[in-house]
Formats: structure tokens, sequence, C-alpha cells
């Protein structure tokens, strides 16, 4: 693979690399021998929202108008377009999901991958604003640090794991790892949070994070999950369908309003693909203090509720609402990644009217959300 991708870059070849390994596909994108973007996996959103939630960028209104094979690099260029970020950050958005794909497939046994080239015209063409060469990358450089981190992985004898896997927690972890990052690993190490996940969240190398791992993973302090990936953030959906609400009414939508208050916008989009096309509205609040006077304005029909945020809790939240005369009856799900007997009894003390633990499928939420409002009937095309 390493000798084949040097190939593309000195021979300047602009097209589609597509490689396959084991029922996975990965596409990485070339113009005159540079990188434009690299691709798919079994995490392709999850290794999006990971890096370009280092910027701050809006994508809540975007819909592309055909499915692309590359919409991460169409949502780039559209946020320099629309100077949200600048050339450096698209540029690194594109190197660090390189890397951790050159990393999958670099270090796959040869005989497993398969690979196949297409040649493409379509690549060649540049935009006034941004020309694709500024943003395409030498690919050696690429491969080079590629090369360093799976030496480190390899160091840690951590080659029959994947970064994409979750660490959690089976047992409580030694006395003597120190409050503050017992408290951060415990956070994290639940399950929900792939490796590269928890390196970027610690601001921490992979290397370094691996150290931790293979201590907790030897002493039997820690097991690992595989996780689904996340929905993507654009859609290719009629304008019918879209029924996000960001703040703003839309009075021709009928259906019952959910809210969901959580701090991170990958669980909101993620509850956008379940319950727009089963007929529902939502209302995606990222801070729930400030988001208040939005769940004034909208009065939702039932509200989703996450535990643990940076400002307030959920269950302090919760309590608060059911003082109000607005929302004391209004039906709150809490939604947590621990389901415990004393998690379940704070959220009874704290009002809530049901509780249920994350990742939840789609058929528990919606079947969760029936229950406490009125079954509708889904949104069908015209």
């Amino acid at each position: 693979m390493e000798r084949y991708l040097r190939q593309i870059y000195h021979q300047q070849a602009t097209g589609e690399l597509i490689v396959t390994a084991q029922d996975q596909t990965w596409h990485l994108f070339f113009y005159l021998g540079h990188l434009l973007y690299a691709t798919g996996g079994m995490h392709r959103s999850r290794r999006w929202y990971r890096y370009i939630k280092l910027f701050s960028v809006d994508w809540s209104e975007i819909e592309l108008k055909k499915p692309t094979g590359m919409w991460e690099y169409y949502l780039l260029r559209y946020a320099l377009q629309q100077h949200q970020i600048n050339l450096n950050q698209a540029q690194s958005v594109i190197a660090y999901s390189a890397i951790e794909i050159l990393f999958t497939l670099l270090n796959q046994p040869s005989n497993d991958v398969s690979s196949r080239w297409k040649p493409s015209q379509r690549l060649s063409g540049n935009t006034a604003t941004t020309p694709r060469s500024s943003l395409a990358l030498k690919i050696p450089p690429l491969i080079e640090r590629t090369q360093s981190l799976s030496k480190q992985w390899q160091t840690m004898e951590l080659t029959s794991l994947s970064p994409d896997l979750a660490p959690m927690l089976k047992r409580e972890l030694p006395k003597r790892v120190n409050a503050q990052t017992s408290t951060k690993l415990i956070e994290l190490f639940n399950g929900e949070n792939p490796i590269w996940d928890i390196a970027l969240e610690m601001k921490q190398s992979l290397y370094t994070l691996s150290r931790s791992i293979r201590h907790f993973w030897k002493q039997g302090i820690i097991e690992f999950q595989s996780l689904p990936d996340l929905n993507p953030p654009v859609s290719w959906t009629t304008p019918r369908m879209d029924q996000t609400l960001n703040g703003e009414s839309d009075t021709s939508i009928s259906g019952p309003l959910v809210a969901c208050i959580d701090d991170s916008p990958l669980v909101g989009h993620a509850l956008g693909h379940i319950l727009i096309p089963a007929g529902y509205q939502l209302l995606k609040i990222h801070d729930p203090i400030s988001g208040i006077a939005q769940l004034a304005k909208h009065k939702p029909d039932l509200i989703l509720l996450d535990v643990v945020m940076p400002t307030v809790t959920g269950y302090n939240l919760c309590s608060f609402l059911r003082q109000t005369s607005l929302f004391s009856d209004t039906p709150i799900i809490i939604l947590t990644s621990r389901d415990h007997i004393i998690d379940r009894t704070k959220a009874k003390l704290a009002g809530a009217t049901d509780f249920l633990t994350k990742p939840a499928k789609p058929e528990q939420l919606l079947k969760l959300i029936e229950k406490h409002i009125n079954p509708i009937s889904p949104v069908t095309e015209s």
C-alpha cells in the first residue's frame, strides 16, 4: 500500500484510490499526486466530527443538492468560502483524517487489502475561490507521520486493538491515579468514546494515551467495545423532511416538537436523523442555561435531557424546569450513559418522567417518545 501511494505521488496522478479490507472500504482522492481527502471506513462521520469540532463551524443549515462521495471535502470548501475556517485549519482536518485512515490501512495484512484506481477528470477542476491545489497535501509526509505513530502503537503491544474501539471501565481505577485524571478518565472511559476521541479530548498524543490504556488493559481494569458510526452532518432529503429548528419556529410543520438539551452537537445530529423521518420536529439546544429562553419560546411537547453538561447537571436542570409552570407537566426523559439504580433514583427525585441509557437504539427512543406524547404518522414524500 505504501509503495502504491508513493507511486501515485511521483506520477502526479489525478483520481480516486478505492481500498477494501475486512468488509470496509476507504476512498482516497488525489489531485496531481497530492491528497485531496481520505474518507470511508467504519467511523467516517465520527472522524469528521472529531476534527471539525476543533473549530466553531455551524453545519445545521447545510444540505447538498445531491449525494457525493466526498461530502467532507465539499463542506471544508464551503466553510473556507464562508470564512468560517482558514486554509491551515482545513488542511489540518484533511491531514488528521488521512493519518487515521493510513494508520488503519498500513496496519492491515497485505493479503487482506485490495485496491483499484479510478482516473478522474472531474477532480481536475478548480473554483475561483478555492483552487484544489491549495488544499491538497503531499502524501510522503503523511505516510512518514503515520509510520511513526504505528511504531509507537506497536511498542505499546496494542496491535490487536484499534483506536476506533471505545474503552470502558470494568472496575474502579487504582487509588494512586490522581483525582483530576481519575475524574476525566471515568467520564471518558464509558464505552462511548473511541480512543481517537479520548486522545483529542485529553489533549494527549495517541502514544501518551496508549501507555495508560496498555496499563489499565493489562490490569483488567478496562475492556473495549466497538461503536456504530454517527449520522453525517448533511442530508439529501427534501425540504419537507428538513424539520430541525435552530431558534426559529416553522409554522408549516405540525408534528410534535421534541427538544434535545445536550452540549454535544453530535447527539443533536444523530437524533435529527431518527426523529425527523418519524414526523417529529427537533429543537437542538447546546447551552442549557441560555437555552431556557428557547424552551419557553417554543414550548416543546417533550424534552430529552443529557445528564453530564459543563455548566449544569441534567438533574438540576430537570428540577428547575419542574418548578416552572410552563414545564411542570412536560414529559422529560433523562439521557445518560450510566444505568445504575442510583442514577435512576436521581432522575426520579429530579422529576424526570423517564430514563434512557445512551447510546439508545432508534426503535427504543421512538417507542419511549410515543409512550409519552400522542403517536403520529410518519412523514412520507409527496
